[in-house]
């Protein structure tokens, strides 16, 4: 699979990128997204199925527990928890709150 992918400083830059030029947030990530995943020290399989749940869900990632949860904003007002031991993007979604 072939993406794009775009890193920019903050979610400013990121909303201007999907407002202006109709790119994808799932293929933009933020510093602090970044910093906040290599924080938690992900096994490449688990950083690898992050970034493809953020692609398949159109997401941000708004918070990282662990190397095996995540939480994205699909960006219509719901929240997912991904559990990034499951390689499938669909595997493992459940709504938070």
């Amino acid at each position: 699979m072939r993406e794009c992918l775009f890193v920019v400083p903050t979610a400013r830059e990121a909303e201007r990128l999907v407002a202006r030029e109709g790119i994808s947030r799932g293929c933009i990530w933020t510093a602090l997204e970044l910093a906040d995943l290599l924080i938690a020290r992900p096994n490449p399989a688990d950083f690898s199925a992050v970034a493809l749940a953020k692609l398949a869900l159109d997401g941000e990632v708004v918070a990282v527990a662990g190397t095996s949860i995540l939480t994205m904003d699909t960006g219509a007002g719901s929240r997912i928890a991904q559990d990034a031991t499951h390689h499938d993007a669909g595997a493992g979604n459940r709504c938070a709150e």
